[in-house]
């Protein structure tokens, strides 16, 4: 007989109530390169299979005490991870033993006498589909193992995530979240964080792709989101850091959609940035009407940082209203993959609750219309916008005031911006970061970002680039208001803008002297204590005293000095 490839030795288990008949076949069996185990019946084949495990059993039909087919049905009912082939011995003419003995679970037979090539064959064939059989193990065995690896990178990750994307940071009772992931990561990343004058910023960033890849393209946009919501930056500079490392740390082909609101509770209006996100919608819960703002940016992570330029639009909020920002899968899954009218759809749904209807019964509702298969990352906020305008006072994002750990001694600093550098510097933040790291509470810190925010912005709204604070306003004129502020500054040739603070202290209290000057033509000082409250600065204007222990101006009304009691 012609030899094939050589096989694996195997484990063969012989059952045979015949002493001559098991001497012979094992003696041709172990010729063969095999190990042979011999049972006298079918019990000993049973317990003998369940301790050896072998590779291949030869199981004579006629045995005392058990049968071979008694035998089989015990062989197979027992759990082995592998399949163990099982060849009839018969000497039983006729087909019906052979038709029996195949039908009840057994591989294949051999007659007897046995011929020795008709066994060398089968065996020799039974090897080859243990080989194939031992190979898929291998396989399974790496694939369980690159699976095992693959889940603690995924949970790592996943761990990795839920600790910067932390929702128990969003403890806003304005703000409601849906978040389904499609997979076991979300590519999508909510963030709220409320500015220390009491802004509140909010962002849903949208990864390139599901799952992991997703996930990790968002993941170098949260901490920059609330570490510099936190100091007091604005929008365009969080956006264009945000741009920025997304740019330096993601391959090319990975960008990130995003949408960011800022919403003003004083100023009542919302700064809306949206870059290759659905329409953010705003919706008066009253009539109903919708205002719409589409995508008018390219997705954070494409441009290069100095081709960056982070284009706000001004909605007023002129009636209580909600605020809707939704990521692509959510609106596609709402209007069954067509956008417009998943837009639609979710504009509809918010329509038609009750005026009162709490913001997170409605992410409820949103949530229980979707009936479709998930396929892609759904998530939706929801935030509640009121008419009447909130005028913080200390802290609103829940953090802790902190002990006042200010040194003793006193300490100043001054720094002046000219024309290119107010165009190009967020200098609140910056000049507020120094004062922070000398060691006043989070309170005073907070009221200090307050007082300086609306100085400033009064020395060059009003002292630099000569806008009209009536104007400022009126809701109807607010939006026309930021974009004649946007092209003015864009091309602000003159002037500047001094900033200097001073900390003092005496036997029995310390206080924060701020005073901010610019160099434009100035104003009557009268104007502040006659007829209205909306002179150089308004609603805002009101809160800076509001806050402080003294407020004057002097000059010509282009130097603002405010004092302020800390702990």
């Amino acid at each position: 007989m012609l030899q094939e490839r050589p096989i694996r030795p195997m484990r063969v288990l012989l059952a045979d109530d015949s002493d001559s008949a098991r001497a012979l076949i094992s003696a041709l069996i172990e010729r063969m390169g095999h190990q042979v185990h011999q049972a006298r019946d079918g019990i000993e084949a049973v317990d003998m299979c369940k301790a050896l495990r072998p590779d291949v059993v030869l199981l004579d039909v006629m045995m005392p005490r058990l049968d071979g087919f008694g035998a089989l049905a015990q062989i197979r009912s027992m759990p082995f991870e592998r399949w163990i082939p099982v060849i009839f011995l018969t000497a039983l003419e006729g087909g019906e033993s052979i038709t029996r003995a195949l039908m009840e679970g057994g591989d294949d037979y051999l007659q007897k006498p046995v011929q020795i090539n008709v066994l060398q064959a089968k065996l020799h064939a039974i090897g080859r589909s243990l080989l194939w059989q031992d190979e898929l193990f291998e396989h399974r065995a790496e694939l369980s193992d690159y699976r095992d690896r693959a889940e603690e990178e995924k949970q790592f990750a996943r761990s990795l995530m839920e600790m910067l994307a932390n929702t128990s940071r969003i403890q806003d009772s304005s703000l409601g979240i849906l978040s389904v992931p499609a997979e076991q990561l979300n590519g999508d990343v909510v963030a709220a964080a409320r500015t220390p004058n009491g802004k509140l910023h909010v962002l849903l960033a949208d990864g390139t792709g599901h799952g992991l890849a997703a996930a990790l393209n968002v993941l170098p946009t949260i901490e920059p989101f609330y570490s510099m919501t936190s100091k007091g930056f604005g929008l365009p500079t969080i956006l264009a850091e945000l741009n920025r490392k997304l740019y330096t740390y993601l391959p090319r082909e990975c960008y990130v959609a995003a949408s960011m609101v800022a919403i003003d509770t004083v100023e009542r209006r919302i700064e809306v940035w949206n870059g290759g996100m659905p329409d953010v919608l705003l919706i008066e819960r009253k009539s109903g009407s919708v205002r719409m703002q589409p995508s008018n940016s390219l997705p954070l992570g494409i441009l290069k940082p100095s081709e960056f330029d982070a284009e706000l639009e001004i909605l007023t909020i002129e009636h209580d209203s909600v605020l809707l920002l939704a990521s692509d899968g959510l609106v596609e899954a709402l209007g069954n993959k067509d956008l417009a009218l998943g837009l639609d759809r979710l504009a509809d749904l918010v329509a038609a609750s009750a005026p009162d209807v709490d913001v997170g019964e409605l992410v409820y509702r949103i949530a229980s219309s979707k009936k479709h298969a998930i396929d892609d990352d759904l998530t939706l906020l929801v935030v509640d916008c009121p008419a009447s305008a909130v005028l913080p006072t200390s802290r609103q994002d829940g953090a802790t005031t902190g002990k006042p750990t200010a040194p003793s001694g006193e300490w100043a600093v001054e720094i002046s911006l000219n024309a290119l550098q107010l165009r190009e510097t967020d200098l609140v933040p910056i000049v507020l970061g120094f004062v922070r790291a000398m060691g006043l509470s989070e309170d005073d810190n907070s009221r200090l970002f307050v007082v300086l925010s609306e100085l400033f912005n009064n020395a060059l709204d009003h002292g630099l680039l000569l806008l009209s604070t009536e104007s400022k306003d009126r809701d109807r004129d607010i939006e026309q208001y930021f974009k004649i502020r946007e092209q003015r500054l864009a091309h602000l040739e003159d002037g500047s803008i001094r900033i200097g603070i001073r900390y003092g202290q005496s036997a029995d209290s310390r206080h924060v002297e701020l005073m901010v000057s610019d160099t434009g033509p100035g104003f009557d000082i009268s104007t502040l204590d006659h007829g209205t409250e909306l002179s150089r600065g308004g609603r805002g204007l009101k809160l800076v005293r509001g806050l402080c222990e003294n407020l004057e101006f002097r000059g010509t009304g282009n130097v603002a000095v405010a004092c302020l009691k800390v702990k």
